[in-house]
């Protein structure tokens, strides 16, 4: 008993307030904003980057572009001196005056000038559409 007496008589009550001034945090906020200010000129250097990519994808899918129209003016005038020069192999060949292998080997080229022609058509098709898709980005 002697010791329950011993604590209420020396049970003391107190009431206090705590605050925190952070006038010195160890340099804490001047750190945060060197690394904020960092993070910005990664974040612009990165942005620059991808833009100059971008140009040069541009570039490049221009450079597509103009390449597969010469490659199609180039196959557009191959298939038809091929197609001539068949016309003229069928009449010879009607007339008797080439061979079967001569014939079927003017028909395979061309068989040959054609698919190239289409295959000119095609390719600069997908590179116009890719150089679409980039300008509308």
């Amino acid at each position: 008993n002697s010791f329950e007496n011993q604590i209420k008589s020396n049970l003391v009550h107190y009431i206090g307030i705590s605050a925190v001034i952070p006038i010195f945090n160890r340099f804490a906020t001047k750190g945060n904003l060197k690394k904020a200010e960092d993070q910005l000129e990664i974040a612009r250097l990165e942005l620059e980057n991808k833009k100059n990519t971008l140009r040069n994808s541009i570039r490049k899918a221009i450079n597509d572009v103009e390449t597969a129209m010469a490659s199609l003016t180039a196959a557009g005038v191959a298939y038809k001196t091929q197609q001539q020069a068949f016309e003229l192999a069928q009449i010879n060949y009607q007339n008797g005056t080439i061979s079967s292998y001569d014939f079927l080997n003017s028909k395979s080229k061309l068989i040959r000038t054609t698919s190239a022609y289409i295959k000119a058509k095609f390719d600069l098709f997908y590179k116009q559409r890719v150089l679409w898709y980039y300008l509308n980005v």
